[in-house]
């Protein structure tokens, strides 16, 4: 039996039963392929198997046993069967625009899977041709792109799609150290033209978010590339990460920051901050952040220019004017 006819046998075998199946049955469905009488070797074989097709989407996984059931391979038919899913024309419509602007990117690492997906979808929907006809043409071109960044991203996908663990150095822009860093991958996101990790970070033993751009020398693991580093803790929510403000990530540790917003635009700030104003003299109203990166703080305090001022800590309000200062020189201004 070749191997691909062994790997699609494999997986109706695992379908068809309706308990775990330990190895020594599948030695028996299968003794010319995993010989029982040299069991380190099929054991070692099987291994490659079930890692193939865990790369090619099938669940396979270790279920324990009980008093009822031996423990066994199963396949998680809930992960590999996925509901019919029936959009109407707004939201087709929805999908495509969100789909262009992700195949935009020339660094977005899923481009092959998202265009297939949308070619189905269009199919589906009775489009003419491999794909619909562009209504809205969209161009949204990433912060920092590239071929390093498209090189980066394509190798933190690999890594992300096989649990492989990744080392890279980065440069922290509040401490202004570069180090060395290892990260189990856990998901990658795109929010304001730039792509980050989430990853747990050997160095911090927590969960952190690393901004892809600031990362050099990239390395995933080649170490047993069938076999996975880590597993991704099933309460890990990648959306948890992305919804989160930029201020929130964890680069450091929290620290409060007060800011003083101009009346007439306490409403925008308290909107962008999610934390409420207080009067605090007769212009201003002053508003407390826990911010655990406070380079979005500066950042945002920039964008609103002369509407808020940063007041402590020292730091923070320095970086702020700092860079107004650079800002003004570069066009001929005096702070």
């Amino acid at each position: 039996m070749d191997r691909t006819e062994r790997l699609v046998d494999l997986i109706a075998f695992l379908l068809d039963a309706r308990e775990p199946v330990p190895f020594s049955s599948i030695q028996q469905a299968f003794p010319d392929d995993y010989d029982p009488d040299a069991h380190d070797a099929s054991i070692r074989k099987f291994e490659r198997d079930k890692a193939d097709l865990v790369e090619l989407g099938i669940p396979i996984r270790w279920a324990e046993g009980d008093d009822d059931r031996d423990a066994g391979y199963v396949v998680d038919k809930g992960r590999l069967y996925l509901p019919a899913i029936d959009l109407t024309p707004e939201e087709t419509a929805v999908l495509f625009l969100a789909g262009s602007a992700a195949l935009s990117q020339d660094e977005f690492p899923y481009r092959h899977d998202l265009n297939l997906a949308i070619q189905k979808t269009a199919l589906r929907a009775g489009a003419k041709g491999d794909q619909p006809t562009p209504r809205v043409v969209l161009h949204h071109p990433a912060i920092d792109g590239g071929p390093e960044l498209r090189d980066c991203l394509a190798a933190l996908q690999r890594a992300l799609a096989a649990c492989k663990e990744v080392r890279f150095t980065y440069h922290g822009r509040v401490s202004g150290e570069t180090a060395r860093r290892r990260v189990d991958p856990y998901g990658l996101f795109f929010r304001h033209g730039r792509w980050s990790l989430v990853g747990h970070s050997h160095e911090r033993a927590a969960l952190r978010v690393f901004s892809v751009h600031r990362m050099q020398g990239l390395e995933v693991n080649e170490a047993k590339p069938r076999s996975p580093d880590f597993e991704v803790p099933a309460s890990f929510d990648l959306r948890d990460h992305v919804g989160l403000p930029a201020w929130r990530f964890d680069s450091h540790d929290p620290v409060t920051v007060l800011i003083d917003v101009r009346l007439q635009f306490r409403w925008l700030a308290e909107q962008d901050l999610g934390v409420s104003a207080v009067p605090h003299d007769a212009d201003f109203a002053r508003l407390e952040v826990e911010a655990a990166n406070t380079d979005a703080i500066v950042d945002w305090a920039l964008a609103m220019g002369d509407k808020v001022r940063v007041v402590s800590p020292e730091d923070v309000r320095a970086r702020v004017r700092a860079s107004f200062e650079a800002i003004l020189a570069r066009h001929g201004g005096a702070a």
